[in-house]
């Protein structure tokens, strides 16, 4: 009954598979902003916000089990004692047990870790042609200029048409 866990080191900043098991919306809060996660989604998250999250959530949920825990109690037998109501409650929001539970159903570690070596990801980036470039290729095209005659700094570039970056947001006008 007694499990012994394994001691795992996690960097502060490793991105983690973070689940809002619920089958309600979650609106976690950091820095100001609102992050909302779907019902039954999972996200990548750093762990410092993975564990606030997983945190405010797993206490949204025991105090909604603890306030049926008390209608509950109320439907049964109206007249008892509030000092029973609560601790029947405190039983539910201070089990440890349980809130382990529901916290491991929010946040998982999915590769093995090694805080002495950070993989960023990546941006993707947007190239911007300059005018020089264009007339460059324009020239190259027409045939006026040959490749080679341009310098280092004046290669003939073709724009690429904004459908085609994956980066770009369409909503953006």
């Amino acid at each position: 009954m007694n499990e012994t866990r394994q001691k795992q080191v996690t960097s502060r900043e490793q991105e983690i598979v973070f689940t809002n098991f619920t089958t309600e919306d979650f609106d976690g809060k950091w820095n100001k902003k609102i992050y909302r996660l779907k019902a039954n989604k999972s996200y990548y998250l750093p762990l410092f916000l993975a564990e606030t999250f997983g945190n405010h959530l797993v206490q949204r949920e025991l105090n909604r089990m603890a306030a049926e825990e008390v209608k509950k109690i109320r439907e049964t037998d109206p007249r008892i004692d509030q000092k029973e109501v609560e601790r029947r409650e405190m039983a539910i929001l201070s089990n440890t047990l349980l809130r382990q539970q529901l916290m491991d159903k929010c946040v998982t570690i999915t590769e093995p870790t090694n805080v002495d070596y950070v993989s960023p990801r990546e941006v993707p980036v947007r190239e911007v042609v300059l005018k020089t470039n264009e007339r460059s290729a324009e020239l190259v095209r027409s045939g006026t200029v040959s490749p080679k005659d341009l310098g280092a700094f004046n290669q003939p570039k073709e724009p690429v048409e904004e459908e085609k970056f994956e980066g770009l947001d369409d909503k953006l006008e």
